[in-house]
């Protein structure tokens, strides 16, 4: 019931496992974007579940699981999005001028890099859109 995503015997299949508000544990639960697909619940309180057996447990579900094909779907993320950035007072703001921040090795929790000569990554959120550009809140990271 810990992990996210599990294999099965299909070569390309996983079941997906979540756990809702109200703590019931739901496979294939899907929805993001135009894909709004309920789960199904596991029955925790079945006297099958969580039954050991040969290759691991054996649980109870409260309905049918499926095989799901869906089209592949973009996603999108901001590399910029970082805590450390986040607490900038010029975060996503924009002003008459770039608001430019450097960070050093170690400084940002999810970004890691590293190099010789005092590496950093510059952070830049520009106060001008511009059209042909692909940055994200006009924001971008840039190696120094």
């Amino acid at each position: 019931m810990v992990a996210s995503a599990l294999n099965t015997y299909g070569s390309t299949q996983v079941l997906t496992i979540q756990m809702d508000r109200k703590n019931n544990v739901l496979i294939n639960e899907f929805k993001q974007g135009e894909f709004d697909e309920e789960g199904v619940p596991v029955d925790r309180n079945s006297i099958w579940t969580d039954l050991t057996c040969a290759n691991r447990v054996i649980h109870e579900v409260m309905g049918q699981v499926e095989v799901k094909n869906r089209k592949p779907y973009r996603v999108y993320f901001d590399l910029a999005d970082q805590p450390e950035i986040r607490a900038l007072s010029g975060f996503r703001k924009k002003l008459s001028t770039a608001v430019v921040h450097t960070f050093y090795v170690d400084e940002l929790s999810e970004v890691k890099f590293d190099g010789q000569n005092k590496p950093s990554m510059a952070y830049y959120c520009l106060p001008w859109d511009r059209s042909n550009s692909q940055y994200y809140f006009r924001t971008f990271f840039r190696s120094v």
